[in-house]
């Protein structure tokens, strides 16, 4: 993997600059190891966390790191095959130490996925409109979470509730016709 490379050549003990891109680069490492079934991501979490730390105790980061890898530990879950961790990842998380809306935003985009392909929709777009909340541009700009909600529009055979409705039009879905792009 080529972060898990950089990581390396980088090395665990260089300034903050070089530190926070090792704990970057493994955060990176981690959720590709768990898309492509091909390490461990717990341990590049956990690789993660001690550089961070010293990054923010120096500088003051913009995440308070612990929370930061949280955050990402929610999306490994989904990627991991194992959805149904991903909302209890979230009730880890000390909301009160996410510094930045981009952060809070997908903290929820990924809890909904989890929520999602663990089977409870209604929770999933709770999750969604939460981080719509949190940062508009971050949840639009999601792809996957677009398809995803076309996808619940079409499964509803075009009726659904009303904050399903309301989420497709956010995202660019058309509630009535999901399979025109409205975006």
């Amino acid at each position: 993997m080529t972060a898990v490379t950089a990581a390396e050549r980088l090395g665990d003990d260089g300034d903050d600059a070089a530190l926070t891109w090792y704990g970057m680069l493994h955060l990176h490492a981690a959720l590709s190891a768990a898309s492509l079934d091909i390490g461990d991501s717990d341990s590049h979490l956990a690789e993660a966390v001690p550089p961070l730390v010293v990054r923010d105790r120096i500088r003051g980061g913009w995440s308070s790191p612990p929370q930061n890898v949280d955050i990402w530990r929610i999306g490994v879950a989904v990627e991991n095959g194992e959805p149904e961790r991903a909302p209890e990842y979230a009730r880890q998380v000390d909301r009160s130490r996410i510094r930045t809306a981009n952060r809070r935003s997908r903290m929820h985009i990924d809890t909904g996925r989890g929520w999602y392909a663990a089977g409870d929709q209604d929770r999933a777009i709770l999750s969604w409109l939460e981080a719509d909340e949190a940062s508009p541009a971050w949840l639009r700009s999601r792809p996957s979470v677009r398809e995803l909600v076309g996808q619940m529009i079409r499964d509803s055979r075009r009726r659904g509730s009303d904050e399903l409705r309301d989420l497709a039009t956010r995202v660019g879905v058309d509630p009535l016709d999901p399979d025109h792009d409205q975006t």
